[in-house]
This record gives C-alpha cells, sequence and structure tokens, in this order.
C-alpha cells in the first residue's frame, strides 16, 4: 500500500543529515512540483531524534517513530491533527486542508 507520492534518500542526495543543506533541498524540491505550501506542511518522518530536531529548526513538521511502532497509524493521526488544524478560511484562501 502506498503512502507517499516521493521520497528523499540521503543516501542517493550524497547529503547526510542533520546537515541543513539537506533540508533546504527537499523543502526547495517540494514547494517547486506542489507549489503554495509551505515548510510546516510538509512531513519528515525519521526513527533519529537528532534528525528530527534539525528537520524541525529548518521549519517541517515532524513525526518521530521508533522501530515497532505502528508508522501508518502514526501517519493517521497526523493527517488527522493536520487536518483538524485547518479551517473554512484556509481552505477557501489557500485552498489548503
Amino acid at each position: 500500500k502506498k503512502i507517499f507520492s516521493g521520497e528523499f534518500l540521503s543516501c542517493e542526495m550524497h547529503l547526510l543529515k542533520p546537515s541543513h543543506e539537506i533540508y533546504a533541498r527537499v523543502i526547495d524540491s517540494i514547494v517547486k512540483e506542489v507549489g503554495g505550501i509551505t515548510a510546516s506542511e510538509i512531513l519528515f518522518v525519521d526513527d533519529s531524534k537528532v534528525n528530527i530536531k534539525a528537520a524541525a529548526a529548518a521549519g517541517l513538521s515532524t513525526l518521530h517513530y521508533a522501530q515497532g511502532d505502528d508508522l501508518e497509524k502514526r501517519l493517521k493521526e497526523a493527517i488527522t491533527f493536520y487536518n483538524s488544524q485547518c479551517n473554512d478560511s484556509m481552505v477557501e484562501k489557500e485552498g489548503l486542508c
């Protein structure tokens, strides 16, 4: 079952987390592809607290998970939380949510 429309692998990008450059490139790439979104609307998922902290500092929303966590459940919870933060003006003005 596919959950994501794309992925960014640090090994393929030839960059190491938690360097700021990797998060900046991911943000730039997604904003160019999707348009009309901000870094805080992009969810970064990782099992390293150091990487989560760096991604948050770059402005990304984050989800820390540990081996054995039900990632699909955690993602659904994150989406439900995001959707609960939406309001009608956001939907009308920005087409969000």
